[in-house]
């Protein structure tokens, strides 16, 4: 199939609030496209189906030789709760060489991590390890888990990393913040989005800490 229909047909797919059995052979079949875009765009997709053989194709797709394709396949993953789609999230954290994927593995087995019967203390001991990356969103991400698991004082860390170098990182970093804000939080959490904004130069970061306080302001 050529890129325009494999692209409309996942565009018709994409409109639909359940993916059906017949729309899920589609894109199983659609997972072995040459273009990787077309994989991209299944691999995002496939996150709507509550089906095993989604599960697999989404961890055979998390190996892809291409980068995008496993970003969105591990971030697909957080969607099934299950042993094998940990393990191969952790096997991301571990082994692959985008950092971009590793940080989508890590908040994806985050979402996951309390429904998977796993090993606290050694989830506990990659967190830690995670911290210590000089990558800005990796290191956040490691302080996310740790603050998921309970580690409430780590809080205090991710605000830390608000003062990052590159935009992107901060972008990160909000997000995160925004991920864990509760009611015992968000007045710290407010207070440091508030005192960033107030020296802020990029439009972007802006944007971000405007949504999010206008979100949990109303």
């Amino acid at each position: 199939m050529d890129f325009d229909n494999a692209y409309n047909i996942l565009d018709l797919i994409s409109e639909k609030n359940v993916i059906k059995p017949s729309d899920l052979v589609i894109l199983i079949n659609l997972s072995h496209h040459d273009d990787s875009e077309i994989r991209a765009y299944v691999a995002e997709l496939l996150a709507l189906a509550n089906d095993v053989e989604a599960e697999r194709t989404l961890i055979t797709l998390s190996n892809d030789e291409d980068e995008l394709v496993r970003v969105n396949a591990c971030d697909s993953l957080s969607t099934f709760a299950t042993t094998n789609s940990y393990e191969q999230l952790l096997k991301c954290i571990l082994n692959d060489q985008s950092l971009l994927v590793k940080k989508y593995a890590i908040l994806s087995l985050i979402d996951i991590m309390n429904y998977v019967n796993v090993d606290k203390n050694e989830l506990n001991m990659l967190f830690g390890n995670l911290t210590q990356k000089d990558d800005i969103s990796i290191s956040a991400s490691g302080f996310k888990g740790l603050y998921m698991m309970g580690d409430k004082e780590h809080l205090n860390d991710i605000i830390n990393l608000l003062t990052a170098e590159d935009y992107h990182d901060r972008c990160t970093v909000i997000n995160i913040l925004e991920d864990i804000m509760e009611n015992d939080n968000q007045k710290s959490i407010f207070s440091a989005l508030i005192k960033l904004r107030k020296t802020e130069k990029s439009e972007a970061v802006n944007s971000i800490i405007d949504k999010v306080i206008s979100e949990y302001k109303q």
